[in-house]
């Protein structure tokens, strides 16, 4: 995939590390920008919490 960021185009490549259904999917991003993200599941009052969390390496 490509990013575009300021103009710039970043070329990305996304690797899924971990996958646990129902609860949490983490991926690696390498390429212009590096580093990894992860999706967190969890059950909040008869629905579902999303939380993100980006690391990225600069």
């Amino acid at each position: 995939m490509v990013y575009k960021m300021v103009g710039i185009k970043l070329p990305q490549t996304c690797t899924c590390i971990e996958y646990v259904k129902n609860e949490r999917i983490a991926s690696k991003f390498e390429g212009g920008i590096t580093g990894t993200f992860s999706l967190h599941l969890e059950p909040h009052n008869g629905s579902t919490k999303l939380s993100i969390v980006i690391d990225p390496s600069f």
